[in-house]
């Protein structure tokens, strides 16, 4: 295959069938233009000849970064690849960079299937991948919007929005995903989230949430509830749930408050 460098026109090529992103980042793409615009093209992209025209196999961000600050042409190599190299080359260029989402992950795996008509079996060789992670990477496609949002987002990692997404209650399992992406949840407090709320049972919810100054100036938002023992608000995380029945968890926090109620007057007595 020629490895030539050859700059070519940007209005000759056409974006790939399958983009790999599904939501544009302009201030990054405005950072890759300006560093294009300065320092040059570092790496050039990969197109193949269709026709009269290319179409991008690698590098659509940098094509678009391109165009973003009006150069007419790009740096290119041009690979004569056959239409299955082709798409092999794009699965390969878009799913194992290490800022690909998950989200674009499974959406590009989705799209790749359905014009390929390939299986997922097929698909797991052709990415050297087991046959379960392609379907752990789908999988999150029939996620709640919502949950997809926070995943795509950062705030939720796949492993506890795996277990989020396990919570049968949608109200309950949408406001745990709140929380989440709030505070911040290892996979091991949201697998007992969804354990317990199989059971029917869920911690009290948090009712509040505070932000928190450290000792760098960080600030960090975390959630508060008060504890059924003692009446404090303390940081969730802080927290242990215990198995109790809604209706001796309430005479349990009226006694409480009945014990509270008589030592606030018995303080407020006169001294003798």
């Amino acid at each position: 295959m020629d490895n030539q460098v050859r700059h070519v026109l940007v209005d000759l090529i056409d974006d790939p069938a399958i983009a790999m992103r599904t939501r544009t980042d302009d201030t990054a793409l405005a950072d890759l233009a300006e560093s294009i615009r300065t320092n040059g093209l570092i790496q050039p992209i990969i197109l193949k000849q269709v026709g009269e025209r290319f179409e991008v196999v690698a590098g659509h961000r940098r094509l678009q970064a391109h165009r973003l600050i009006k150069f007419t042409h790009v740096e290119a190599i041009i690979k004569d690849y056959t239409d299955e190299q082709a798409e092999s080359a794009k699965v390969h260029e878009n799913l194992f960079r290490e800022d690909v989402n998950p989200v674009d992950q499974a959406t590009f795996m989705a799209r790749y299937v359905e014009r390929t008509k390939c299986d997922l079996t097929t698909l797991a060789r052709t990415l050297n991948r087991t046959p379960e992670w392609v379907e752990s990477r789908l999988e999150i496609l029939k996620y709640p919007d919502y949950l997809i949002d926070e995943v795509y987002n950062g705030k939720i990692n796949l492993g506890v929005a795996r277990w989020l997404n396990a919570i049968p209650s949608e109200a309950t399992r949408r406001e745990y995903t709140r929380f989440a992406a709030l505070q911040g949840i290892n996979i091991k407090t949201a697998k007992r989230w969804s354990e317990l709320a199989e059971n029917g049972i869920l911690p009290q919810n948090p009712s509040e949430a505070v932000t928190i100054t450290d000792m760098r100036g960080h600030n960090t938002v975390v959630l508060m509830t008060r504890c059924v023992i003692c009446g404090f608000r303390d940081e969730i995380g802080k927290m242990e749930t215990d198995f109790l029945h809604p209706a001796c968890r309430a005479e349990m926090g009226d006694e409480l408050d009945r014990l509270h109620r008589e030592q606030e007057a018995k303080n407020q007595e006169p001294q003798q």
